[in-house]
């Protein structure tokens, strides 16, 4: 799985980041269902590297955008959020009903 591949080159750019005093937050990878590109290997896939932001305690806190759009669409789709104009980024209606501010664990 390539998302498991991936985890040790981000582990040293975080250790890099602390190194040099700059904090590193997580973001959670965004339901794709509905596009061109889909995939049943590619949503298991993001299904574990948000699972790993989510629970390896290598962040200092994690923006949760795959959770944030569950909760606007009730399912695990991008279809009702999609931007029409890039096809893979949340619609404005939708980044208007995020959270101002994140929360952290620090």
């Amino acid at each position: 799985m390539k998302g498991i591949r991936c985890r040790g080159k981000t582990i040293r750019i975080i250790e890099r980041a602390h190194q040099h005093g700059i904090r590193v937050f997580g973001a959670t990878l965004t339901p794709y269902q509905g596009a061109d590109y889909f995939s049943e290997d590619g949503e298991a896939t993001r299904q574990a590297v948000n699972q790993w932001i989510r629970s390896s305690g290598a962040f200092e806190g994690v923006i949760d955008f795959d959770l944030r759009c569950a909760i606007l669409t009730g399912r695990a789709s991008f279809v009702k959020v999609i931007n029409p104009a890039t096809t893979f980024t949340p619609a404005p209606p939708v980044i208007r009903q995020w959270p101002t501010r994140w929360t952290s664990r620090c």
